[in-house]
């Protein structure tokens, strides 16, 4: 009877810690914070932040294109860009102070619900070999570091932890450059996430009119801040979930349900960390992509911890360094698209396609061209001018992970590309070697069109049922 009152505490232990990670606090996610935060938002509950977004323009009532346009170029809110600087509304930077303080509290609660555990087990075993072989070793090993809670940082650990990052950062680099839409919302939970935390880059762009009329309309952050507010929240993450899952956690099951087989422990830990990834109010398929791909960090790390004789500080390490990669260099990845996509937004049309585009102007409102031309330089990845058909896949991915278009199928993505690539050869227009299989402006305005009239025909039943906001025009 008492083992199972103390198997059954533990889980209840486990799942109630597991519950308390961050990737549960379903935080609203929303990219790029475009207005101004409110005093009122201020002093909200720091566990119900939201974003408001600007205002946008008279021209686009009509249209769904207000979360694309706080993501895209700011110039064309134009009655915000003309106001004058006596005009401009008193603003807080751009770092979300209400998230970051949720982080921390988070994994306050996190290291308390650890301790609370390994107090609740001892106590309820009574198992004192459990506390003399130390609380955060599970590896077998007697002289393990972390049997004596030595947290100090020698040159060692910290090149062990370094190359412990290595492999999951590969992992990650991978996947941010898939465009295998079972990623897409992994990846842009990510892109949200950060946005949302850090907000837009202090840009330094050509003319102080431009940099005027960009620092009216986005709260904006200086990069170093940035980085030491990712730097401080990795660390401060790697500690606290470190201690949780490579330490308090596996050492405990390995006690109980893992019968002290350390390579159970070692699977079981892991599973707990996808688990911890995962949301209720995310979907079945998004759940199980970010359940498999965190149950493989959570798998090389525990690998980590074994390897280097059951020491928790490497592991904290790569734990961290992964963090602040994703976090630091995925905001400045963002920034550098939108800041490409606003100054590319201010020129006059590619020479490329001058003509063809001045028909198509012919035929469409001023307001859906400007849309279009946003969304090529946000979907221009590697910034040539030109869009290959990965970057159409990910844009499109992009677009349905935002709720602005219901995508139809990627085989009918890559379809429609090759149609116009087929087209313009068709008609003999002349385009150089290394952009021969990608989209000129104008090829691209006919294919996303094309895309969405595919999508509000094939999918408005669902559209209607789901009451899902597409892009429009009119």
């Amino acid at each position: 009877m008492k083992q199972r009152i103390l198997l059954q505490t533990s889980f209840f232990l486990l799942g109630s810690t597991v519950s308390t990670t961050a990737f549960t606090l379903d935080k609203p996610r929303h990219c790029v914070p475009s207005s101004l935060y409110s005093k009122a938002n201020a002093r909200k509950n720091i566990f119900q932040t939201t974003l408001q977004y600007r205002a946008h323009d008279e021209e686009d009532d009509e249209l769904s294109t207000h979360k694309l346009r706080t993501r895209a170029s700011p110039v064309f809110n134009k009655a915000a860009a003309n106001q004058s600087t006596s005009d401009n509304v008193q603003k807080i930077g751009g770092i979300n102070t209400n998230l970051v303080l949720s982080f921390i509290l988070n994994q306050a609660i996190i290291l308390a619900f650890a301790s609370g555990l390994i107090a609740a087990y001892i106590f309820l075993s009574g198992n004192q070999e459990f506390a003399s072989e130390g609380i955060l070793n599970w590896s077998g090993f007697t002289d393990a570091p972390s049997a004596t809670l030595d947290f100090s940082l020698s040159p060692v650990r910290f090149a062990q932890g370094v190359l412990g990052a290595v492999p999951m950062i590969l992992l990650s680099n991978k996947i941010d450059k898939s465009d295998d839409r079972k990623y897409a919302m992994a990846n842009f939970s990510t892109v949200f996430m950060v946005m949302t935390l850090f907000g837009r880059r202090q840009s330094h762009l050509e003319s102080d009119e431009k940099n005027l009329k960009m620092d009216m309309l986005e709260p904006i952050t200086k990069t170093v801040d940035v980085a030491l507010v990712a730097a401080g929240l990795s660390a401060l993450t790697g500690f606290c979930e470190e201690v949780l899952f490579r330490g308090f956690l596996p050492h405990v099951l390995k006690s109980t349900v893992c019968f002290g087989n350390t390579a159970l422990a070692c699977v079981s830990q892991a599973g707990l960390f996808g688990l911890g990834h995962t949301s209720p109010r995310t979907s079945l398929k998004d759940n199980q992509t970010l359940f498999n791909i965190q149950f493989l960090n959570g798998m090389w790390v525990g690998l980590l911890y074994l390897m280097v004789g059951g020491d928790v500080v490497p592991c904290m390490v790569a734990h961290a360094v992964y963090d602040f990669q994703v976090l630091f260099f995925t905001w400045l990845a963002v920034n550098d698209q939108m800041e490409y996509c606003y100054q590319k937004s201010l020129e006059p049309d590619p020479k490329d396609c001058q003509k063809e585009i001045a028909a198509i102007k012919r035929q469409m409102p001023e307001h859906v061209y400007e849309m279009c031309k946003r969304v090529f330089y946000i979907f221009d990845e590697d910034k040539n001018g030109h869009i290959s058909k990965s970057e159409v896949q990910r844009g499109i991915n992009y677009l349905e992970a935002e709720g602005l278009l219901i995508a139809p199928s990627q085989k009918t993505v890559s379809s429609v590309f090759d149609s116009c690539i087929e087209m313009r050869k068709n008609n003999n227009i002349a385009v150089d070697v290394e952009t021969q299989d990608q989209l000129r402006m104008s090829d691209f305005i006919r294919l996303f069109l094309t895309l969405k009239t595919v999508s509000e025909t094939v999918t408005a039943p669902a559209r209607n049922k789901q009451n899902t906001n597409t892009i429009g025009y009119a």
